[in-house]
């Protein structure tokens, strides 16, 4: 629902605008009937663009998005074999700690 309040100075528009805080404002109109602000109770969705693109650019942006998705995914499997080797180094370092101390000697 949409509510149209009009207004006679800038005092009395902040003061609605604190009044209607509960509405969202969609819309100012200052005309010669006088000045108004419109308020609805629900969000006002933002506008969709469409865009005309050649078909030779939207295939190269396809492909770059492709190429890019598999960038990543090569990334995220070197960064997890990277982590697991790490991982077998921390493990090997531990045995080796573990076994080298004699009869409870602690090595640093």
């Amino acid at each position: 629902m949409k509510t149209k309040v009009r207004y006679d100075s800038e005092e009395e528009r902040d003061t609605i605008l604190d009044e209607y805080s509960h509405l969202f404002l969609i819309e100012e109109q200052n005309i010669s009937e006088g000045d108004f602000l419109i308020f609805s109770d629900t969000e006002p969705q933002p506008p969709i663009i469409y865009v005309n693109v050649p078909e030779v650019e939207f295939e190269e942006l396809k492909q770059e998005s492709t190429d890019l998705m598999l960038a990543i995914a090569e990334l995220a499997e070197a960064d997890a074999q990277e982590k697991t080797e790490m991982q077998l180094a921390i493990a090997e370092l531990a045995e080796i700690i573990a076994g080298g101390a004699q009869d409870g000697e602690v090595i640093l």
